[in-house]
């Protein structure tokens, strides 16, 4: 991955943990590995964990959210995300949501949030 796309990824996590914790989530872990897939971010609310995918763009860009997460990667997300639950079982269960970052220049982000936008067939 290229250097300045990586830094990009990293703020609009960063940019999404604070929002998170600002919205009383408590942020359980952050880049969270099983296998080859990985979680941006872990975090809980109300007895229900939150799986969330972050996507981070420049403002130029113009996406729709399905587009956001590509098939194999929402598979990648719900197997990372079961096995999660298999080792931190959570009262409510486990939700996974997408968090879009839009990059301005020269004004504040623009942070979208999808709750339960990925819904696994188990």
């Amino acid at each position: 991955m290229p250097e300045k796309r990586k830094a990009l990824g990293s703020a609009g996590e960063r940019l999404a943990t604070d929002y998170l914790r600002a919205r009383g989530y408590g942020v359980e872990a952050t880049n969270w590995h099983y296998r080859h897939h990985e979680i941006d971010i872990i975090a809980s609310k109300g007895g229900i964990t939150h799986v969330v995918e972050v996507k981070t763009r420049n403002q130029a860009d113009q996406i729709t959210l399905p587009e956001l997460v590509k098939r194999h990667q929402e598979r990648s997300i719900i197997e990372a995300a079961d096995a999660y639950a298999k080792l931190h079982p959570s009262p409510l269960g486990v939700q996974i949501d997408i968090m879009l970052i839009l990059v301005h220049p020269y004004r504040p982000s623009q942070i979208e949030y999808y709750p339960d936008a990925i819904r696994p067939m188990f």
